[in-house]
């Protein structure tokens, strides 16, 4: 049985009800683990090693849900406008 089938199959028995736009499936749960990894301060290639990605690259699509870190990017518009 396929991974997908798998996690369908346990949703179900489960009782959990998922809309055909909503993310399911082996996907959502990487995606939930990176998620959860990043949120604890695990670094990025933590989180690389974890989910058995070869390089950064593809693991660096998780940092924009990392909310609390994208906190600490967040430009002042008055500094970058006017500040030449």
């Amino acid at each position: 049985m396929k991974d997908n089938n798998i996690i369908s199959k346990y949703t179900r028995e489960a009782g959990i009800s998922i809309t055909r736009d909503s993310r399911r499936g082996l996907h959502s749960l990487r995606h939930t683990l990176a998620g959860t990894l990043l949120e604890q301060g695990a670094s990025l290639n933590d989180v690389r090693n974890i989910l058995g990605h070869l390089n950064t690259k593809s693991t660096s699509q998780y940092l924009r849900i990392d909310y609390k870190n994208l906190k600490h990017c967040t430009l002042d518009p008055e500094e970058v406008f006017y500040n030449e």
